[in-house]
């Protein structure tokens, strides 16, 4: 397989092209197909209306601009016939079904309501079933921007003929080249948008020449830390249905306007927008924040409630596409908040420390897809916050627990590991030593996971300070180091367990457990220098020999 770096060629040479593709190499006759191709693969991330596409590939002149929102009328000659001013046969539904679509849509909402209420699981998926039929039903029969597709209009037409041609072209060149065939498989997305992912491949198409750098595009990856923003609009079918499809365009209009105010006064970015949803990237929360907050003001005029999530993470970018688990996260915080509801998650809390925005604690929430329980935060002021009850599903957890570290990612991962593997519930987090003891005596943890090497007041002493406060409290210590002298100088501390940042999040999780035992844990190479420090400080005997 091709590495990034290098130069494939998807080159016309009269009635044939010319294709390489790592050590793949052939020469296939010429068609549709293979043109239609050609075109994608010269513009990695651009996505192609089918007209435009057609009009390419037959030596035409590009679409204008209006076939993008749907026009049809431009002329081209896709299997020897013209498109302009080509009519249609109507809607694929007319305005009787989509009544009728309507009222069902509606009937189904209710029962399902009604089942979920009465506890009724077969019947709530039996509605549920029904509603995401006629949904794919009117999904196939609605466009871009919600507009009724035409029954044989020249974009449906064009639409199955790239879909149709692509589709030959691929089962020509798997025969040759199976390995660029199968990177083409995963990377061409065809419709009535068709537009070619990348993947980090440079191509050198039709007779350019390959060391001119305008006719390579390096698709490269990068990592970078974001605030994450989604928002939707709550019981979107449900609007639609009701208010009838010319409202409810210009409905989505107006939201769309909205979120182009806000974005731009906030300094957001538009990753991508879904009908009633969207996807926007900041540099800040506290900006995200506001953004959402004066996008929600605006829909209020209009009745269209939205719920928004809100999260900080890494996530990686190639060309203008963020993908990665936190952008996952910042969806599926969203999807578990309610009408009016800003929700963040706790890193967007520790980062908006000193900000002045006030959140208010939303609970413990499992997040779909997503490892570990999530404490989540309501912003003041959205229109639901405070008033939801806390979720989480672990009741009969009674550990206490406290995190004690300066890095904020850091904490989440342990707040993660240890809440979602049942060890308990953290209830207090501190970024360094000199905070310990005021957050302990107010909190009152059962035990402590403590970072040794903090800024002011390091682990060893806030260990110290904290026990003196707090004897029965168990504390564990977390170090990079696997010197003796920090294990013995963490013992004589108080601590009852010492272990490395390199252990794993399961072994964390029970060495949490065995020191709330009684236990102690420690590095088992320097198990009898703890032991003999053990015996002359005169401590007890721990319960359980020590691995």
């Amino acid at each position: 397989m091709t590495g990034a770096c290098d130069t494939n060629v998807f080159q016309s040479e009269g009635e044939y092209w010319t294709v390489r593709y790592g050590s793949e190499s052939c020469r296939l006759k010429d068609s549709k197909g293979l043109r239609y191709l050609a075109s994608l693969l010269q513009s990695p991330g651009r996505e192609f209306h089918v007209l435009e596409l057609v009009t390419a590939a037959t030596g035409g002149t590009s679409a204008p601009a209006g076939t993008r929102a749907g026009t049809d009328r431009v002329s081209l000659d896709a299997d020897g016939m013209s498109v302009r001013d080509l009519g249609d046969s109507g809607d694929i539904l007319d305005a009787q079904a989509k009544a009728s679509y309507r009222r069902r849509l509606v009937e189904l909402h209710e029962d399902l309501e009604e089942a979920e209420g009465f506890n009724d699981p077969v019947r709530a998926s039996r509605a549920r079933a029904e509603i995401d039929a006629l949904e794919q039903q009117l999904s196939a029969a609605f466009g871009l921007g919600g507009r009724p597709r035409k029954a044989g209009s020249a974009a449906e037409r064009a639409r199955v003929n790239v879909r149709n041609s692509v589709a030959s072209a691929l089962k020509v060149i798997s025969l040759h080249a199976p390995e660029l065939a199968e990177h083409l498989k995963r990377a061409i997305r065809t419709g009535t948008f068709c537009w070619y992912v990348g993947d980090g491949k440079r191509w050198h198409t039709h007779g350019s020449d390959p060391s001119d750098g305008e006719s390579i595009v390096e698709d490269v990856e990068e990592r970078l830390l974001a605030t994450l923003l989604f928002t939707d609009i709550v019981d979107s079918t449900k609007h639609a249905a009701e208010c009838g499809d010319r409202a409810w365009r210009q409905l989505l209009d107006e939201h769309n306007a909205a979120a182009r105010r806000q974005l731009a006064r906030h300094g957001g970015r538009l990753v991508d927008s879904f009908g009633d949803g969207l996807f926007a990237v900041f540099d800040a929360p506290a900006t995200a924040i506001a953004c959402a907050r004066g996008f929600q003001e605006e829909l209020t005029a209009l009745e269209l409630p939205i719920r928004v999530g809100v999260h900080t993470g890494e996530c990686s970018r190639r060309g203008t596409e963020l993908s990665g688990i936190s952008v996952h996260i910042a969806q599926r915080i969203m999807s578990q908040a309610e009408g009016g509801e800003i929700l963040v998650s706790s890193t967007v809390r520790e980062i908006l420390s000193g900000s002045g925005i006030d959140l208010s604690d939303a609970g413990f929430h499992t997040l779909k897809g997503v490892p570990g329980t999530w404490r989540l935060f309501a912003v003041v002021g959205s229109e639901r916050a405070g008033r939801r009850r806390p979720a989480h599903d672990g009741a009969g957890t009674t550990l206490s627990l406290m995190i004690v570290d300066d890095h904020p990612m850091w904490r989440q991962t342990l707040r993660t590991v240890l809440e979602g593997s049942g060890v308990g519930i953290v209830v207090a987090e501190a970024s360094d030593g000199a905070e310990v003891v005021d957050l302990a005596l107010a909190a009152r943890p059962e035990a402590v996971v403590m970072d040794m090497n903090l800024v002011t007041v390091n682990g060893i002493e806030a260990t110290r300070q904290l026990l003196a406060a707090l004897p029965d409290t168990k504390v564990l210590m977390l170090s990079s180091s696997d010197e003796r002298d920090d294990v013995v100088e963490s013992v004589k501390a108080g601590a009852s367990g010492y272990l490395l940042k390199t252990a794993g999040p399961d072994e964390v999780a029970d060495a949490v457990q065995r020191i709330r035992a009684g236990e102690l844990v420690f590095p088992p190479a320097l198990a009898k220098v703890v032991l003999e420090e053990f015996r002359r400080m005169g401590r007890p005997k721990p319960r359980r020999a020590p691995r």
